[in-house]
């Protein structure tokens, strides 16, 4: 994160532009979108290291990321197991773009496909998918009962999720992400995904490095849960 933080405010002035930040996280798009992909990028890759280690994926099983930015890390998921198929679904047009153009082999193969979506509703059939990804996106949910039911929808039963965020001890202190953030305790969260349909089966963690953010150091620590669709 501090190679991305350092590239994104060389170009804007942080003290004044947390809403703006806020938002390209949100949804990349303009000039920014594709400075803000790689900086995501970098400093999603230890949540995406954590998460990746901890699927297993079975031959033909049919694995949905949703909000996966410039789809960098396709490639990394897609040597967990040669014969799984991905789909990934964005809200923003230009990381669908900067994501089809990074795996156009995979996309040719037909090892992965790639959607743009409206951010609810996803463009797949019932009960689709044997696992699904989200990482650093729920924070970015206005509704998120509404969200997590749509995932409900769309995997199968017995499917796994996988979660990975920034813990709110983390994320409050964020001055970025004081605004277009829903920071929720993690115990807020969980019971949301418990109350419609998924059981926790086991929370993982990694350390960061400190974030450097306008002269301030911040911890870093990235958790990904992993549940079980009822």
């Amino acid at each position: 994160m501090r190679a991305f933080l350092k590239v994104f405010f060389a170009l804007i002035n942080p003290a004044n532009n947390g809403s703006f930040v806020g938002k390209q996280l949100k949804k990349p798009n303009g000039f920014f979108a594709s400075k803000v992909a790689k900086g995501m990028n970098v400093s999603n890759k230890n949540l995406y290291d954590l998460t990746f280690q901890n699927i297993d994926l079975k031959d033909y099983e049919k694995v949905l990321e949703i909000g996966f930015g410039n789809g960098y890390f396709f490639e990394q998921l897609s040597q967990k197991n040669q014969r799984a198929k991905l789909f990934g679904v964005e809200i923003s047009k230009e990381m669908v773009h900067q994501g089809s153009k990074l795996n156009r082999k995979l996309v040719a193969d037909k090892t992965l496909e790639i959607k743009h979506f409206d951010g609810l509703t996803l463009p797949y059939e019932h009960e689709m998918f044997d696992k699904a990804i989200a990482i650093n996106l729920i924070y970015f949910w206005q509704d998120p009962m509404a969200h997590i039911k749509e995932l409900n929808r769309v995997l199968k039963p017995n499917a796994e999720l996988l979660v990975g965020i920034r813990p709110f001890d983390v994320l409050s202190q964020l001055p970025f992400a004081q605004e277009n953030f829903n920071i929720q305790q993690d115990d807020w969260w969980i019971k949301q995904f418990e109350m419609l349909g998924f059981r926790m089966v086991k929370e993982l963690t990694t350390a960061e490095p400190p974030l450097q953010f306008n002269g301030t150091s911040y911890p870093m620590r990235g958790i990904c849960w992993v549940f079980e669709k009822m």
